[in-house]
């Protein structure tokens, strides 16, 4: 029993270290005007607010992704009645480091495993992030972070 959750933890924390170590892969289109770079910028439907999703320095965890992995992993327990191999996380770093707009991409609230309202609930708990920057100014960066266990 205890083998099982050593791999599922394990694999757990390969996967998130791969996904946050290939986010700048997936945003590396960038828009360079003269000496400055231009962030690209939406409007979070969720909480109305403007947000960044290209920026030349992303948010980053306190102590570097395998933290965060073990951090959001630590609390994370599920029978094997809710268990759930995948979740797909998005949530904004605010530009004081602040966890905002936490949600499952794509699905309603009311339609959240019990699974997925633990996970939202761990990552709201974590500590501040350093925040990501745009041509030296804190923004709110939305971060996109699929989960594989």
């Amino acid at each position: 029993m205890m083998n099982k959750y050593y791999y599922i933890a394990f694999g757990f924390i390969f996967i998130v270290s791969c996904g946050l170590k290939n986010q700048d892969q997936i945003y590396s289109t960038k828009k360079v005007e003269t000496e400055f770079f231009v962030c690209d910028s939406i409007r979070d439907s969720v909480l109305n607010k403007v947000v960044y999703k290209h920026v030349d320095v992303y948010p980053e965890y306190v102590g570097g992704k395998l933290k965060f992995a073990s951090d959001l992993l630590r609390g994370l327990s599920m029978s094997e009645d809710d268990f759930q191999a995948s979740f797909s996380l998005e949530f904004i770093v605010d530009f004081d480091g602040r966890i905002i707009g936490e949600r499952i991409k794509n699905k309603n609230t009311y339609t959240y495993t019990p699974a997925e309202k633990q996970l939202l609930k761990l990552l709201i708990l974590l500590p501040k992030w350093k925040p990501g920057m745009c041509n030296n100014i804190n923004v709110p960066v939305k971060i996109f972070l699929p989960i594989k266990i």
